[in-house]
């Protein structure tokens, strides 16, 4: 299943949303390697863009420049003709994600010119809201599903994390303790 702002059955612009709140993924910083999110497209071949934000005011994601910073985005390709299936990026370098951070997943997408493009999910209970933003269609600002009638619409996201992130300022830091010594040495 999935929601999308359409005009005659062609998709217009889109943005969809999933939000992880601060210490979901642990205790430690982690990094964001690949992600895996069901796509919907009964058209051609599309663009999207895959973006990872970190919301600025930990609650509900408002919109890119207003809460999210951008923290890492990816341009892909929604495969023609697929009806409802899970697509992958990766991120490279990973992305670094502090225990302290709400991170907005974000799938976006320009107006089509033919099909029905959208995320694929499913209603399985979810931790996590869903959200849509489409300026064509009203909505201004990332809205909740299920404020809108569609409580039973979650978007499948598969965050492949590493343990480790590595520090930009000192790649020899190993350990991430913000000095090179013995035990980077040894």
């Amino acid at each position: 299943s999935s929601d999308v702002c359409s005009s005659d059955l062609i998709s217009t612009e889109n943005t969809w949303a999933r939000s992880y709140p601060a210490g979901v993924f642990g205790p430690t910083a982690v990094e964001l390697a690949c992600l895996d999110y069901g796509v919907t497209n009964t058209g051609s071949a599309f663009p999207l863009a895959v973006s990872v934000y970190r919301d600025t005011d930990g609650g509900s994601p408002v919109s890119p420049g207003a809460d999210l910073e951008l923290i890492g985005e990816v341009e892909a390709i929604a495969v023609a003709g697929l009806v409802s299936g899970v697509q992958s990026v990766s991120f490279d370098p990973p992305i670094c994600i502090s225990p302290e951070d709400t991170i907005v997943v974000t799938m976006g997408i320009g107006s089509g010119s033919d099909g029905f493009l959208g995320f694929a999910g499913n209603s399985l209970p979810d931790a996590g809201a869903t959200y849509i933003l489409s300026e064509s269609c009203g909505v201004a600002g990332f809205t909740n599903l299920a404020d809108i009638g569609f409580a039973d619409y979650h978007w499948v996201q598969r965050l492949t994390l590493n343990e480790l992130c590595s520090s930009d300022n000192c790649p020899a830091d190993l350990n991430g303790d913000g000095v090179v010594n013995d035990g980077e040495i040894g």
